[in-house]
């Protein structure tokens, strides 16, 4: 939905992101693991689609006003949104790669 990608109507995204918003900000409130990393990705996600959202219940529409050749027009929510998926992709991919090492190490944390 970010970089001005239209698929639906302007309520739906409204509604959908949110949902999102609110699973993703239940989830970042019941994670066990102290990770500071992945609540900050978390949170960042969070920040973008309720820039977005403000955006489309105020204007009618996200304002995207950042303009770099061969990108789509964006703005900062778009940016948040996007760091915080690379952020959390990264974190994701390195526990994954620390648990499978411990575990042909012949231990298993957790």
């Amino acid at each position: 939905m970010a970089f001005g990608i239209e698929v639906g109507s302007k309520m739906f995204f409204i509604v959908f992101s949110g949902i999102a918003t609110i699973f993703i900000a239940i989830f970042l409130l019941r994670l066990k693991e102290n990770n500071p990393w992945t609540r900050a990705a978390l949170s960042i996600i969070i920040g973008g689609a309720l820039g977005n959202n403000i955006d489309r219940i105020w204007s009618g529409e996200v304002v995207d006003f950042i303009e770099i050749s061969p990108w789509p027009i964006f703005n900062v929510a778009d940016i948040a949104l996007t760091c915080g998926m690379i952020m959390l992709i990264i974190i994701i991919f390195h526990e994954k790669k620390q648990h499978s090492t411990s575990k042909e190490e012949g231990f298993e944390i957790g």
